[in-house]
């Protein structure tokens, strides 16, 4: 129970303030890395470090954000699966178009490996700024099944020019009669 300017603020209400200033800041770091604001996230991180965010939670908080919004994307938007407020709940809505499910993956995957580094990492705010800056990249990056898939239809749309010709002295010549 505190006072302030004549009025008793309680703790649960204090707590909940806390609460949503944190997952919005969550959300804007998910909403800059999917947008791959480089500039953005790098601000983020420095303002979250300087005002005392635990950089472990941090991480954890982003991996959870971003599990969540792949659960969305992939169950045709399924909000049973999922134990989110309204709020986090419009947030996926937006943000399911800002990439596709793989690009999310792949983000995902850069996180939850950094995950468990950053207890050994002496850096660790470092660390991070060149996890976010890896995320932005695999999110942007194309998966080998695409660059396959791609191939496949450049071969199928024009087979001649596909082709791989004979190497010299492997040609097929016709006997001299």
């Amino acid at each position: 129970l505190t006072r302030l300017g004549g009025q008793t603020i309680e703790e649960p209400a204090v707590l909940a303030l806390c609460a949503r200033a944190a997952r919005q800041q969550i959300l804007d770091l998910s909403r800059a890395i999917l947008q791959s604001e480089t500039t953005v996230v790098l601000r983020e991180l420095d303002a979250l470090a300087r005002n005392g965010k635990d950089l472990g939670r941090l991480l954890n908080d982003l991996l959870h954000h971003f599990r969540n919004l792949l659960v969305y994307q992939v169950s045709n938007q399924d909000l049973g699966l999922l134990e989110v407020s309204e709020a986090e709940a419009s947030e996926l809505r937006e943000q399911i178009s800002l990439a596709p499910a793989d690009a999310v993956t792949r983000v995902l995957e850069v996180l939850s490996s950094a995950e468990g580094r950053l207890r050994d990492a002496t850096a660790r705010k470092i660390f991070l700024e060149v996890t976010f800056l890896k995320a932005i990249q695999a999110r942007n990056s194309v998966s080998i099944d695409t660059v396959l898939q791609q191939l496949q239809s450049l071969r199928d749309t024009n087979p001649e020019t596909t082709s791989v010709p004979p190497e010299r002295g492997n040609a097929v010549t016709s006997e001299p009669r």
